[in-house]
């Protein structure tokens, strides 16, 4: 897992560099935040070869989704599958397909993604219905394909979202144990 978080201050992001929203600038943060190897490796997608996660964390208007989707960039010119969803949108559509007898379907093509980016989530907290699709897609994605997720809160907040600690402990688990060490 690669944690990546911000803080806006005033009307620009200061975590490690003065400026935004370029990519450029992005990539002087990322290689001020981690080992070089680990910067190096994302043209490359190391990261989705070795069906590590991303976790983007900050405040509103760092620039959390357009560093996610800057991200999926490469993999999408180098042919991989990617799949964004704002993550309430996923759910919800989720509860459409059980109704339709779609979800399995569904859920199955979700977790074939080379790449699944869940923007924007624990807006809200998870329901039971949601709480079970997404334990299913990180369950079934587990050290084989890449998860990136933005969201405002930290992860450490992700439990209280999640909501039933037994489920989130398993879902961060998986989340947080595919990391570049």
């Amino acid at each position: 897992m690669i944690a990546i978080t911000g803080v806006l201050r005033d009307k620009y992001v200061m975590p490690d560099f003065v400026t935004m929203p370029t990519l450029s600038n992005f990539i002087s943060m990322l290689i001020a935040t981690w080992r070089k190897t680990r910067y190096y490796a994302l043209p490359e997608c190391k990261f989705i070869n070795n069906g590590e996660n991303i976790l983007i964390t900050g405040s509103t208007g760092i620039g959390k989704s357009y560093l996610a989707s800057a991200l999926a960039i490469r993999p999408c010119t180098l042919g991989y599958k990617v799949y964004y969803s704002n993550a309430t949108k996923l759910f919800s559509k989720l509860k459409m397909t059980k109704a339709d007898g779609s979800y399995i379907r569904e859920i199955s093509r979700i977790e074939k993604q080379d790449l699944l980016i869940l923007d924007d989530f624990g807006i809200q907290p998870l329901d039971n219905q949601s709480r079970s699709a997404l334990m299913e897609i990180i369950e079934d994605r587990h050290g084989k394909r890449s998860t990136i997720i933005t969201s405002q809160l930290p992860v450490k907040e992700w439990y209280d979202v999640i909501g039933e600690k037994t489920v989130s402990d398993a879902i961060l688990d998986r989340l947080v144990q595919m990391h570049t060490g």
